[in-house]
């Protein structure tokens, strides 16, 4: 296969082996690499506090809101060199892929938990 598509055994072997971390990245196509975040702790409780707040609670996931949130979760965290900055957050949006939609109509009536439990 590798000498059919003229790449090397070695680039083959890698993407064999982080074929189930590929698969599960839930970001856009466009990304030729999945680069992580330089501060992992603060990048998961955000990604989780984020989620929860859209499922739960319907409610849109600003730039604003979110940039103070992240801040907070550093400071209890007690990371020291997280600023917070637009970038940081334009990147973490495009590793996470959040929806800034609102949810209106049937699909509003419908609970949380029984999104989960579906």
């Amino acid at each position: 296969f590798a000498n059919e598509h003229h790449i090397p055994k070695t680039a083959l072997n890698e993407i064999l082996s982080s074929k189930q971390v590929i698969e599960e990245a839930d970001c856009k196509d466009k990304r030729k690499r999945m680069r992580k975040s330089k501060f992992d702790e603060i990048e998961e409780v955000f990604s989780s506090m984020s989620k929860t707040c859209q499922i739960a609670k319907r409610a849109n996931f600003y730039l604003d809101f979110s940039k103070k949130k992240a801040l907070e979760i550093a400071e209890e965290l007690n990371v020291e060199d997280f600023g917070g900055s637009s970038g940081c957050m334009e990147r973490f949006k495009y590793r996470h892929c959040p929806s800034l939609k609102t949810i209106c109509g049937e699909a509003e009536a419908v609970e949380g938990e029984a999104i989960e439990d579906w």
